[in-house]
């Protein structure tokens, strides 16, 4: 009888140990493997899932201007295509955009009040040095546009933030060097305050203070050696290190430290 109940306390052992083991279990990788692609965590699997699934207290959602400015010509092309049905040949650029939208007139002037109109009228300002500057700035003039649709549809879209100062800082570098113009640092201002909205939505982001990093550094820069310029500074190695915190291995984020 004592033989029988310690098999029966061996086998519920047994049993308990198997039950736990699922949470124990990793996947079996190669460790050299794993440290090879440890930095392609944000690659374009990840993307797609982030752009699913994503969660308020997870953004990691993150674009090269590149990538942007690829997508955003895409789709411009696209749009300008089917808004060809329904507008004269000489619209601009805001009509096909009020061709393509889907929301009434009502909604498309609302969404410029305030902060939306201010950095729209900065944007619509720069003209580009060039044919492919101003073909640039076509496309980021309609970036700017479906963002501040995205925000107005839901004004705690940090992506949709996030990717607007994306664009406020690309048009900002559209400025000629030589212009007497405001508009560059207002254009990087406006900027800030996007990265500043999104990272307070989504503390997370880690590109965007990077980029708010170089946002502000290239404000500082204009300014010469002021005082205005340290406390920029400041601002900019603080929003730099909060980015290596939060991505500690990024090859984009570290040699800029240096």
């Amino acid at each position: 009888m004592s033989t029988e109940i310690e098999e029966s306390e061996e086998q519920n052992r047994e049993k308990s140990e198997l039950n736990q083991e699922p949470v124990l279990l990793v996947k079996d990788v190669d460790p050299k493997l794993d440290d090879e692609n440890k930095f392609e965590s944000n690659g374009p699997v990840v993307e797609v899932i982030e752009r699913s699934e994503i969660r308020k207290d997870e953004g990691n959602r993150t674009f090269t201007m590149r990538e942007l400015l690829k997508e955003l010509k895409d789709e411009g092309n696209e749009a300008s295509s089917d808004a060809e049905f329904t507008t004269t040949a000489t619209a601009s650029d805001g009509d096909r955009l009020d061709a393509i939208s889907p929301y009434s007139q009502d909604n498309i002037h609302q969404q410029y009040l305030g902060e939306n109109n201010a950095a729209m009228d900065l944007i619509n300002s720069v003209t580009g040095l060039d044919e492919e500057g101003r073909s640039r700035q076509r496309i980021l003039t309609f970036a700017a546009k479906r963002y501040a649709s995205a925000i107005d549809r839901n004004p705690e879209d940090y992506d949709a933030l996030y990717n607007w100062a994306l664009v406020l800082q690309e048009s900002a570098d559209n400025v000629s060097p030589d212009s007497s113009s405001p508009s560059k640092d207002a254009l990087l201002e406006e900027a800030c305050k996007k990265y500043d909205e999104a990272t307070h939505l989504c503390p997370t982001l880690h590109d965007a203070f990077y980029n708010w990093a170089i946002a502000i550094s290239d404000r500082a820069k204009m300014r010469g050696r002021t005082k205005e310029a340290e406390e920029l500074w400041k601002q900019a190695t603080k929003n730099y290190e909060k980015a290596v915190q939060l991505n500690w291995n990024s090859p984009q984020v570290i040699p800029s430290l240096w």
